[in-house]
């Protein structure tokens, strides 16, 4: 090998090139960024890379800004709890349905959205796991 041949970094990913970019604080670094390692978690507390490395710490916040961050976080769940408690929303997950057949177990069309919501994704097997559930949970009275 010459001395003159430079070593490009591959993202073992995707095979991009990767280039270094300069990082002057944690709002700088993303989750899953490759940064000469692997970004594995960004905290309250600085931001950690696999194998546990703290690249940057946070300052510690005052009361105010933790009070601030906590009626931030409820005004997300607020909202969040809001529009599952919609009537009108569509459910768009598995989750969504399985509530969905706990408050009302004796709806099959309810049970026969859930197997079509399974077959569109193709996980057929799911789907007839779900059916067999529906046969053993609705009351046939």
């Amino acid at each position: 090998m010459s001395d003159n041949v430079d070593l490009i970094k591959l993202n073992p990913k995707s095979n991009s090139k990767v280039e270094d970019v300069e990082i002057t604080g944690i709002k700088d670094v993303k989750k899953g960024q490759l940064v000469r390692g692997y970004v594995k978690s960004i905290t309250s507390s600085g931001v950690f890379f696999g194998p546990p490395f703290l690249l940057f710490q946070r300052k510690k916040q005052t009361k105010k800004e933790k009070e601030l961050e906590k009626q931030k976080k409820e005004k997300e769940l607020c909202k969040l709890e809001a529009s599952l408690m919609d009537p009108s929303r569509q459910p768009q997950s598995a989750d969504d349905f399985d509530r969905l057949v706990l408050s009302s177990p004796n709806s099959s069309i309810l049970w026969l959205q859930y197997m079509a919501f399974h077959l569109q994704a193709t996980e057929i097997e799911k789907a007839r796991a779900v059916a067999e559930r529906a046969l053993k949970t609705i009351c046939f009275r």
